[in-house]
């Protein structure tokens, strides 16, 4: 009898120790849930990009187009006849266009009539930027898993780790809470309120959604670039990438099956850039590329214009400042206003 009596209350404390563990994991990521919204910038910018927004105008592109292309200004420009979004982020590449576009096109109550979008030839290889934002906090639908899977964009690890992963504070901020354990040993205290007051502003601008996707990077300018900045850029980024490429590929022949018009664009560089050895031969070579991809294509458009820009437009050598975003939103409304009109 007291064997019995043993053996029930070890199973009852074995239960509440279980349920005990439970109830810690489960507080502790709610309670990181909420203490890194202002501490991790990477989650910020991969905020809004399930957006079900209605829009006349979407704008797809990497942090260029992110912090380069202001719907608001957009808008106004065209006396409020058109509506625009931006779905463009931090090291956006091209399997993250067509996710997000199929995705939004899929889910959006309408259509938009037109999508504005800037392909970096710098992000048509390597993995880093889809590493450490999209595949660590990016919230994947279960198709976008397994057209990945399919593609070998991803293996079984990743999938495994992405779709689960990024839906878990605790495994979502790993890397991040280890960096800032890192920053905070020398001086917790001022760390602390630096992250913060750091972050919490990016983070804040980035889930506004009066933004609309849109994150400013302010007035100030660079001065005195030097074409040395630019020297670097090689032919060849693309090489072992060639899914990059397909995804690219179905991004265009996606846009087209809803008879939605793709205007493709250079994003702007300062000056001095053309100037630099190599630099203009560089991006003929993967105009022409991202050309043959689309070739044949009725629904996708490049725009030819002038994207060699006064360095008081920049806030560093790849980004717009707010005076350069304005200038070229405007310019992005002459572009997409024909293919609108006749719609």
């Amino acid at each position: 009898m007291q064997n019995n009596s043993f053996t029930s209350n070890s199973k009852w404390v074995v239960v509440q120790v279980g349920v005990g563990i439970v109830l810690a994991i489960v507080v502790l990521n709610i309670a990181l849930h909420y203490a890194m919204k202002n501490l991790d910038t990477n989650g910020a910018s991969a905020s809004g990009l399930d957006s079900r927004q209605a829009t006349d105008v979407l704008f797809i592109g990497d942090s260029r187009t992110n912090q380069g292309i202001d719907p608001r200004v957009f808008e106004e420009a065209s006396g409020r006849q058109f509506t625009a979004l931006n779905l463009g982020r931090p090291g956006m590449q091209a399997p993250m266009f067509y996710f997000l576009t199929r995705d939004y096109l899929e889910n959006s109550p309408t259509h938009p009539k037109a999508i504005v979008v800037n392909i970096s030839f710098y992000l048509l290889g390597g993995r880093q930027w889809f590493e450490d934002i999209y595949l660590a906090y990016y919230h994947p639908q279960f198709w976008q898993v397994t057209d990945a899977l399919d593609t070998q964009l991803i293996n079984t690890d990743e999938a495994l780790s992405w779709y689960f992963g990024t839906r878990i504070p605790m495994l979502r901020y790993r890397k991040r809470v280890a960096g800032l354990i890192d920053s905070f040993s020398e001086d917790p205290t001022r760390a602390v309120f630096r992250e913060h007051a750091r972050n919490s502003l990016i983070a804040n601008l980035a889930r506004d959604e009066k933004n609309k996707g849109y994150l400013s990077r302010g007035v100030s300018a660079i001065s005195g670039v030097s074409e040395s900045e630019f020297a670097s850029y090689r032919v060849g980024i693309d090489n072992g990438y060639s899914v990059y490429t397909d995804y690219l590929k179905r991004f265009f022949d996606l846009a087209a099956r809803y008879r939605i018009h793709v205007i493709v664009y250079a994003f702007p560089w300062p000056l001095q850039a053309k100037a630099a050895p190599n630099f203009q031969e560089v991006l003929a070579h993967y105009d022409n590329k991202i050309k043959s991809i689309a070739d044949g294509n009725p629904y996708v458009h490049f725009v030819e214009h002038d994207f060699y820009w006064n360095e008081k437009y920049f806030v560093d050598p790849l980004h717009l400042n707010q005076q350069g975003a304005e200038v070229l939103s405007r310019r992005a409304l002459g572009w997409v206003r024909p293919y609108i009109a006749a719609k």
